[in-house]
């Protein structure tokens, strides 16, 4: 869903996302 920059997507996404900037498309 873009660029999202929050802790809690790491648990939607299942992976340690710590980026500021992560294209996830």
């Amino acid at each position: 869903m873009g660029r999202i920059v929050s802790r809690e997507y790491n648990f939607f996404s299942g992976q340690e996302i710590k980026l500021e900037m992560s294209p996830i498309s």
